[in-house]
């Protein structure tokens, strides 16, 4: 908020209502609420989602939910000239994302990710579980290395049920609704480059959803200190 030309009471209106909606809010709400332009409101939002991000290294430990997911377009919305350019696969053109749920805390950590390849996710979950504990996945053929890795890795394949005992991504999968559904209903249409910011967003939501709303505000108001976000640099034009 330093030397920010907008007002205290435009911020706090602002930090209220994204940290309370449970499927987001829009720039043109924001925009409609408080008084400012549609691009002012857009900014202003991405300064309060940078606040958002937990910044926490502390790795998972215990039982984790581990799953992937494909945010995009559908291809049948799609004009025929794009669709014959990415192909006949339901996930061309997508970008991949990577969660991960602690069944203790129930908390959530969820990341942009390059590709589902087995060294890749296999790399991406020793960033953020520690080694020696459960985890939990669907069937997919890229967490195969788990094991090797020293986790006890428990895999519940989807085509044939969806909960087995105590096995199951189910906790995850919940992640993953809230998380479309803000991005369809609300957002609509995000570009890859700025998708990490919503799921910071959606994370800090989630993991604050037992909070009540006085206290996620609070939370995301207090976190705004010491992180500066300029236009050019949210844009990808900084020099």
């Amino acid at each position: 908020m330093e030397d920010s030309p907008l007002g205290l009471d435009k911020w706090l209106i602002a930090i209220w209502m994204i940290a309370n909606c449970k499927n987001g809010v829009s720039s043109y709400e924001i925009h409609r609420a408080i008084g400012i332009t549609q691009k002012s409101a857009w900014f202003l939002l991405q300064r309060i989602r940078l606040a958002m991000q937990t910044g926490s290294f502390e790795k998972m430990s215990g039982a984790v939910e581990i799953d992937e997911t494909y945010v995009g377009g559908k291809a049948r919305f799609m004009h025929r000239a794009k669709r014959a350019k990415l192909g006949s696969r339901g996930t061309s053109g997508k970008t991949i994302v990577l969660g991960v749920l602690d069944r203790t805390t129930r908390k959530v950590k969820a990341k942009v990710i390059s590709s589902t390849k087995r060294e890749v996710l296999t790399e991406e979950v020793k960033e953020v579980v520690e080694t020696g504990f459960t985890v939990y996945t669907d069937a997919h053929s890229g967490y195969d290395l788990l094991t090797d890795e020293q986790y006890i890795h428990m895999v519940i394949d989807h085509a044939k049920a969806y909960v087995n005992g105590h096995i199951s991504a189910n906790g995850i999968e919940n992640f993953w609704s809230l998380l479309k559904r803000a991005l369809k209903g609300t957002y609509i249409c995000i570009e890859p480059f700025h998708l990490f910011r919503y799921l910071d967003e959606q994370c800090f939501c989630f993991n604050h959803r037992k909070s009540n709303d006085g206290e996620r505000f609070v939370f995301a108001a207090s976190s705004l200190s010491g992180k500066r976000l300029t236009y050019k640099s949210l844009i990808g034009k900084e020099a």
